[in-house]
């Protein structure tokens, strides 16, 4: 941006990307490196670019599904420093659409699988809950959005996960849910953090009307908790805005 005016600066493309491929599905930057998702290849990748000499270049290439053609690996991404986050929500181990996430870390350009994450402790199933549908990283804290999850509103009425980093160990630490949460909300379906604001879009609530939609923020206590401020709903909300369908969080603002 130069004087307070957007100059295209690069279309970005991937050495081997084609016809339906979808790249660009999904997207993050920090600093001078861009992740980009691209779910339309056989497994699904995501694609990390990094800024030199004002010119973009295609650093790597992650697959870590090579035997689900359906995983949707690179659905959503996410990136903080050396930590990069992929969901892959469609993935059936162990359940169809149960759905995980992977975490990557960088060492001299290069990106290593650290870890793979799925909910634990559950007592329902985990088939359709579409696990890693949503990613976002924050303070060493990573947040999956599990929009069919069931364990606590009905089918479909989504969770959020947040994974804390403890040595190089993630582990879950809490899972969210919609305080006034129904059957097919499809919270998680959207989320965004900053700093102690988290945001999480459930485009299927019904407040309004069928499929109105909602957004819910979160705020984190003293104890590292987070817990339900409030609810958005637009204004003029009627049936099938998907209102909360992407959602972004910032200093002093939701959206």
């Amino acid at each position: 941006m130069a004087d307070d005016t957007w100059v295209e600066q690069a279309q970005i493309s991937a050495d081997d990307i084609y016809q339906g491929y979808e790249f660009g599905g999904a997207v993050d930057i920090d600093g001078d490196t861009a992740v980009i998702g691209a779910i339309g290849g056989a497994k699904g990748a995501a694609y990390v670019f990094e800024l030199e000499d004002g010119i973009w270049t295609q650093q790597a290439k992650l697959i870590d599904l090579p035997t689900d053609s359906s995983a949707q690996f690179g659905n959503s991404v996410a990136i903080s420093g050396d930590t990069l986050v992929v969901g892959a929500p469609g993935d059936d181990e162990p359940e169809t659409d149960s759905g995980s996430v992977f975490v990557y870390t960088r060492s001299d350009k290069v990106w290593t699988k650290q870890t793979q994450l799925t909910p634990s402790g559950r007592i329902y199933t985990l088939a359709s809950n579409r696990f890693g549908e949503s990613v976002s990283i924050n303070d060493d804290k990573i947040y999956v959005g599990a929009s069919g999850d069931w364990t606590t509103n009905g089918t479909d009425s989504g969770a959020v996960y947040v994974f804390g980093l403890s040595g190089s160990t993630w582990t879950e630490e809490q899972r969210l849910n919609a305080s006034d949460g129904s059957e097919g909300d499809k919270f998680g379906k959207a989320l965004s953090v900053f700093n102690g604001t988290l945001v999480i879009g459930a485009p299927y609530h019904d407040g309004n009307g069928t499929d109105s939609g909602a957004a819910y923020v979160f705020v984190r206590d003293t104890d590292d908790e987070w817990y339900e401020e409030t609810k958005l709903v637009a204004s003029d909300g009627v049936s099938s805005d998907n209102f909360g369908w992407s959602v972004g969080a910032g200093e002093d603002l939701a959206m």
